[in-house]
């Protein structure tokens, strides 16, 4: 069996298609990514469309980095010079953070090997050799798991071991599909995404508990019925992440003709949410590569900045190749602009004691826009006073009960 590098044999047959399809109109005269009610998007990076995105991931800092097969460079957002250079311009597979955050993991399966990148910019280590490899997830201790095909047919996973001189160990056997994404929780536990070429619907996510995953690393590997099925009847997935409890995974599209980037809720039952459908003027706009970052609320309409963010990878092949970031919607009380429930005379203190006597920053820098012009000054702190003591205009929404900025 023949595998194409990162993609199902049936997903290449549908790129092929795109690739030779549609006609190129101007970038920005499309809205390409339409996030659900509560979230909101940002083009936040664009690259040549001959380019075909090979990694994305997030760096502690919140910068992106990429990986282009049309220059063969690894680049992080907002550095002149790229990290990595490769001559030969691989196929890219995955980019992903080491434990330590000091170098990131680059896979490529056109030649099958495993780089680890350092951020400080010295020469990338070959860490590994594992034939079209297509995922890695690195578990709390800093095991790396890699998603490629079964040495015995099949897919399998792999233990990252760091020596290309040595065949790396299969720790999960005979997995259905072609090569799938992989990702790992903070308990430990495993997910495995098929990913069937034969097949672009009625995809699965298993589970491997992280007390099995011990014992094959022990002994022998894990084979069909040490799984357990998570979730069934899914679109095709192309790349899996974990934030707060979520499973978030992108679908391509190719089955349904619309593709998007949807979530379900770990442990419970409900429909999957589709968080972003992703659109183009020449049809099909195919969201591939996620990287994920988690904030100190949760990701869900109303928490903002705080509630993380998640970077997809798109494209429709013709006109577009971007990563869009989603993040959830602020909703926020115009006026409370200190931590109490309220909005009173102690509020325009705040904005006075931060402006002109070093205080503390309001943590919702929009709440203390008063006047909703855009800029915090001494007229947002007269607004205040104005309607709280002279019966002055009222205060712009959302007032008095929390929303989103208008």
């Amino acid at each position: 069996m023949s595998f194409i590098p990162r993609l199902p044999a049936a997903v290449s047959l549908v790129l092929a298609a795109c690739l030779a399809a549609g006609s190129r109109v101007p970038a920005d005269d499309f809205r390409y990514v339409e996030p659900a009610g509560g979230f909101v998007s940002v083009d936040q990076l664009k690259f040549s469309l001959e380019a075909v995105l090979g990694g994305l991931e997030y760096l502690p800092d919140g910068r992106l980095v990429t990986y282009d097969t049309l220059s063969g460079e690894i680049r992080v957002e907002g550095s002149s010079t790229p990290l990595a250079s490769f001559a030969s311009k691989p196929f890219g597979s995955f980019i992903v953070l080491a434990p330590g955050a000091e170098s990131v993991y680059f896979g490529e399966s056109s030649n099958g090997e495993i780089y680890r990148v350092p951020l400080d910019g010295t020469a990338p280590v070959l860490a590994d050799r594992i034939s079209y490899n297509f995922d890695l997830a690195f578990d709390p201790s800093g095991r790396g798991f890699v998603s490629a095909p079964g040495l015995a047919g099949g897919n399998s996973i792999r233990l990252l071991d760091e020596d290309p001189a040595v065949e790396s160990r299969e720790v999960v056997v005979r997995l259905p599909g072609y090569s799938g994404p992989v990702a790992v929780d903070a308990t430990g536990d495993l997910y495995y995404g098929t990913s069937d070429g034969a097949s672009l619907e009625g995809q699965k996510v298993f589970r491997y508990r992280r007390d099995l995953l011990d014992l094959a690393l022990a002994g022998q590997p894990l084979e069909p019925g040490d799984e357990e099925l998570v979730f069934d009847e899914l679109p095709g997935i192309y790349s899996l992440k974990l934030l707060g409890g979520r499973l978030l995974f992108t679908d391509l599209g190719f089955s349904a003709g619309l593709g998007a980037l949807h979530a379900a809720q770990l442990g419970e039952t409900a429909p999957l949410e589709t968080l972003a459908t992703f659109h183009a003027p020449s049809g099909l706009c195919s969201p591939s590569f996620l990287a994920v970052r988690s904030g100190k609320a949760a990701f869900e309409p109303g928490s903002g900045l705080a509630g993380g963010s998640v970077a997809i990878a798109y494209s429709d092949f013709t006109t577009v190749s971007r990563v869009a970031v989603i993040r959830p919607e602020l909703h926020f009380v115009r006026g409370r602009v200190n931590s109490d429930a309220v909005v009173d005379l102690s509020d325009a203190i705040s904005i006075l004691t931060f402006l002109f006597s070093g205080g503390a920053a309001p943590e919702v820098p929009e709440a203390a826009d008063l006047n909703g012009d855009g800029i915090l000054d001494l007229s947002d702190a007269v607004y205040l006073l104005d309607f709280l003591f002279r019966g002055g205009p009222a205060i712009p929404a959302p007032f008095p009960e929390p929303g989103p900025a208008p």
